[in-house]
Protein backbone atom coordinates (compact mmCIF):
# COMPACT_ATOMS: atom_id res chain seq x y z
CA UNK A 1 0.00 0.00 0.00
CA UNK A 2 3.19 2.24 0.92
CA UNK A 3 3.72 2.20 -3.21
CA UNK A 4 0.38 2.87 -4.47
CA UNK A 5 0.49 6.26 -1.77
CA UNK A 6 3.50 7.13 -3.12
CA UNK A 7 2.59 6.80 -6.95
CA UNK A 8 -0.93 8.66 -6.36
CA UNK A 9 -2.49 5.20 -7.81
CA UNK A 10 -4.34 4.14 -4.79
CA UNK A 11 -8.42 4.22 -3.24
CA UNK A 12 -8.00 7.92 -1.77
CA UNK A 13 -10.87 9.85 -3.25
CA UNK A 14 -8.66 12.50 -4.90
CA UNK A 15 -6.57 9.91 -6.76
CA UNK A 16 -9.87 8.07 -7.67
CA UNK A 17 -11.25 11.56 -8.94
CA UNK A 18 -8.36 12.23 -11.28
CA UNK A 19 -8.34 8.74 -12.74
CA UNK A 20 -12.15 9.72 -13.27
CA UNK A 21 -13.38 6.97 -10.50
CA UNK A 22 -14.95 9.50 -8.28
CA UNK A 23 -17.53 12.01 -8.21
CA UNK A 24 -15.62 14.06 -5.77
CA UNK A 25 -12.05 14.24 -4.36
CA UNK A 26 -13.27 14.75 -0.92
CA UNK A 27 -12.74 12.93 2.48
CA UNK A 28 -16.06 11.14 3.23
CA UNK A 29 -15.70 11.83 6.88
CA UNK A 30 -13.97 15.43 6.69
CA UNK A 31 -15.47 16.93 3.50
CA UNK A 32 -11.50 17.93 2.45
CA UNK A 33 -9.65 16.60 -1.02
CA UNK A 34 -8.77 13.52 0.73
CA UNK A 35 -4.56 12.92 -0.42
CA UNK A 36 -2.07 10.89 1.27
CA UNK A 37 -1.38 14.28 3.35
CA UNK A 38 -4.56 14.21 4.32
CA UNK A 39 -4.79 10.42 5.30
CA UNK A 40 -2.00 10.66 7.09
CA UNK A 41 -1.38 13.31 9.23
CA UNK A 42 -5.25 15.54 8.86
CA UNK A 43 -8.32 13.26 8.95
CA UNK A 44 -10.27 13.52 12.24
CA UNK A 45 -11.62 9.90 11.51
CA UNK A 46 -7.94 8.49 12.04
CA UNK A 47 -6.82 10.63 14.99
CA UNK A 48 -6.13 7.89 17.21
CA UNK A 49 -4.14 5.25 15.21
CA UNK A 50 -2.26 8.72 13.75
CA UNK A 51 -1.57 9.91 17.33
CA UNK A 52 0.10 6.29 18.14
CA UNK A 53 1.88 6.49 14.63
CA UNK A 54 3.73 10.04 15.68
CA UNK A 55 4.53 9.10 18.88
CA UNK A 56 6.55 5.74 17.86
CA UNK A 57 8.38 7.82 15.08
CA UNK A 58 9.34 11.10 17.65
CA UNK A 59 12.55 9.73 18.42
CA UNK A 60 13.60 8.63 15.24
CA UNK A 61 13.12 11.73 14.07
CA UNK A 62 15.36 13.98 16.31
CA UNK A 63 18.29 13.65 13.15
CA UNK A 64 16.70 15.50 11.19
CA UNK A 65 14.21 17.24 13.17
CA UNK A 66 15.15 19.40 16.73
CA UNK A 67 11.56 21.05 17.25
CA UNK A 68 8.73 18.70 17.08
CA UNK A 69 5.42 19.96 17.07
CA UNK A 70 3.47 19.36 20.36
CA UNK A 71 0.08 20.40 18.42
CA UNK A 72 -0.86 18.53 14.85
CA UNK A 73 -1.99 21.53 13.11
CA UNK A 74 1.04 21.00 11.24
CA UNK A 75 2.20 23.79 9.02
CA UNK A 76 1.69 22.63 5.40
CA UNK A 77 5.23 22.35 4.35
CA UNK A 78 5.53 20.62 7.52
CA UNK A 79 3.43 18.59 6.92
CA UNK A 80 4.81 17.61 3.38
CA UNK A 81 8.03 16.99 4.62
CA UNK A 82 6.50 14.49 7.06
CA UNK A 83 4.09 12.57 4.80
CA UNK A 84 7.04 12.23 2.38
CA UNK A 85 9.15 10.69 5.36
CA UNK A 86 6.42 8.44 6.31
CA UNK A 87 5.95 7.16 2.63
CA UNK A 88 9.63 7.09 1.42
CA UNK A 89 11.96 7.67 4.55
CA UNK A 90 14.51 10.10 4.70
CA UNK A 91 18.17 10.48 3.10
CA UNK A 92 19.67 11.44 6.75
CA UNK A 93 18.41 8.81 8.34
CA UNK A 94 19.94 5.50 8.07
CA UNK A 95 18.80 2.41 7.01
CA UNK A 96 17.32 0.81 9.84
CA UNK A 97 15.63 3.83 11.05
CA UNK A 98 13.93 4.66 7.99
CA UNK A 99 12.96 0.85 7.60
CA UNK A 100 11.04 1.10 11.30
CA UNK A 101 9.50 4.44 10.11
CA UNK A 102 8.28 2.48 7.29
CA UNK A 103 6.96 -0.57 9.36
CA UNK A 104 5.13 2.35 11.37
CA UNK A 105 3.76 3.95 8.57
CA UNK A 106 2.70 0.43 7.32
CA UNK A 107 1.12 -0.55 10.43
CA UNK A 108 -1.04 2.80 10.42
CA UNK A 109 -2.69 1.61 7.06
CA UNK A 110 -3.56 -1.39 8.62
CA UNK A 111 -4.94 0.30 11.57
CA UNK A 112 -6.87 2.60 9.48
CA UNK A 113 -8.64 -0.20 7.77
CA UNK A 114 -9.17 2.73 4.74
CA UNK A 115 -7.52 0.17 2.08
CA UNK A 116 -9.40 -3.16 3.42
CA UNK A 117 -11.09 -3.98 0.19
CA UNK A 118 -7.56 -3.98 -1.20
CA UNK A 119 -6.40 -6.75 1.34
CA UNK A 120 -6.86 -10.46 -0.38
CA UNK A 121 -7.85 -13.16 2.06
CA UNK A 122 -6.28 -16.54 1.63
Amino acid sequence: MLNHLRLGFNSLNSSLYKRSLARFPLCKFCNRVETPLHFLLLCLKHTTPRLKLLASIKPMMKPIWTYWPDDFNLALTTSAQLTEILLCGNSELDDEINDMILSATGIFIDETRRFVRYYIQI
